[in-house]
């Protein structure tokens, strides 16, 4: 949910401040407004990676992967090809909220 309402913040000042420079020429403000859905990019980016772990298809560990691997991994909706750090094996991994795992 909070995911969904920053999304649709970032698009009405993405495509807001775009409108705003072709009807108006103001360009100045586009490029403001790209600098803002930047730095909420961000900040979605690691909030997501802060609350969300993988569970490995072979050997069923929970873990969580770098930032950089889970960032560029290829992913469907629910799942990510990450490589499990017990196993070794690399596939699709299922996401699950962090919150659910045993500490």
């Amino acid at each position: 949910r909070n995911m969904f309402i920053m999304a649709v913040i970032m698009g009405v000042i993405e495509y807001g401040t775009l409108i705003l420079a072709i009807f108006t020429g103001i360009w100045w403000a586009f490029a403001a407004g790209m600098a803002i859905v930047a730095v909420f990019s961000v900040y979605l980016s690691s909030y997501y990676f802060k609350n969300t772990a993988y569970i490995c298809p072979e050997c069923h560990k929970v873990f969580k992967p770098k930032f950089k691997e889970m960032f560029w991994a290829s992913h469907t909706y629910k799942t990510r090809k990450l490589t499990c750090p017990e196993c070794g094996k690399k596939s699709f991994c299922l996401e699950t909220h962090f919150s659910k795992i045993e500490k």
